[in-house]
């Protein structure tokens, strides 16, 4: 998903990790965007860049908006680095899982500076990034996912990250972790971990562990199996995307004791996506509001317009 600077989806694209063959800083192996952020993977660490948000103006109602522009506003930014302590030297990300197509980079009028044919991957694995634990990182429209994979629970002490560019850390009261930098807080979500025996995941307790001012962990707090491999997998909810190919204003939502999602608001959008059989299916006039209900799973039930 590559996102400009206001926001607005320029190329729905699957996320993937583009192979780094020259178009960019020799550092970078793979490198990705995700909701205005671009990630860099290197060998012994992960940077994420981000540029300060720029409001959008959203219209009054009645109003259609006009074309969105880009601007050359100088913007503020940070680049926050994820990195592995004491890891093994060695390292270098790998992709897995080949996507079809290619990427291409025309820049300037040097044509030696020009790279094409360049693979993107559907998964990154970092193998051995401590002895008996390795990493692997996957991608999808739903963003990005971090799985740790150890050949037995103790490795898990082994599992010493750090973040330069931070201004600080904290674990909130259900676990997650706060990672709060100059334009906001980056929030991972309570991790989770789980053991498979005889084709049953059965879910381990860990907890985020915080070893210094900038440097975390995790711990199992749970009863597990000694011998048998685990994996530690953030919690992850899903994330999907709402909306047509015009201005969409999301005004309320809330979540009922089942799971569901409900989402109201308005829009522009003449292709506004809307299920079959619903109360309204064509919006009427220059705006409509909408109504969208989904299952705890993500996946949208109900999507009508209300004149």
């Amino acid at each position: 998903m590559i996102i400009d600077s206001n926001g607005y989806d320029k190329n729905k694209l699957p996320l993937s990790f583009v192979k780094n063959n020259g178009q960019e800083d020799q550092r970078a192996h793979f490198t990705t965007n995700y909701k205005g952020r671009r990630f860099f993977f290197s060998p012994d660490r992960i940077t994420s860049v981000e540029l300060e948000h720029k409001e959008k103006q959203v219209p009054e109602l009645g109003h259609f908006p006009g074309p969105v522009e880009d601007s050359d506003e100088l913007r503020n930014g940070v680049a926050l680095e994820l990195s592995f302590t004491d890891a093994n030297p060695n390292l270098t990300p790998e992709g897995v899982s080949q996507q079809p197509g290619y990427h291409h980079y025309f820049r300037g009028n040097d044509s030696a500076k020009w790279r094409n044919g360049i693979p993107h991957y559907k998964e990154l694995r970092y193998a051995a990034v401590w002895e008996g634990v390795n990493l692997e990182i996957s991608a999808s429209e739903d963003g990005l996912k971090m799985n740790w994979l150890l050949d037995k629970p103790l490795r898990a002490s082994s599992i010493q990250l750090h973040w330069a560019g931070v201004d600080s850390l904290e674990i909130d009261a259900t676990g997650n972790l706060l990672v709060h930098h100059a334009l906001g807080t980056l929030t991972d979500l309570a991790p989770i971990a789980y053991q498979e025996i005889d084709g049953i995941k059965i879910t381990v307790d860990c907890a985020y562990q915080l070893y210094g001012e900038f440097d975390f962990g995790f711990e199992l707090t749970g009863d597990y199996s000694t011998e048998v491999p685990i994996v530690i997998d953030p919690i992850f909810q899903y994330a999907t995307y709402l909306g047509g190919s015009g201005v969409d204003i999301g005004q309320g939502i809330a979540v009922d004791s089942q799971g569901h999602a409900y989402v109201t608001g308005y829009t522009y959008s003449l292709d506004f996506p809307v299920t079959p059989g619903a109360f309204q299916t064509t919006i009427a006039g220059s705006y409509n509001v909408f109504i969208t209900k989904f299952s705890s799973d993500g996946a949208s039930l109900i999507r009508t317009f209300v004149s």
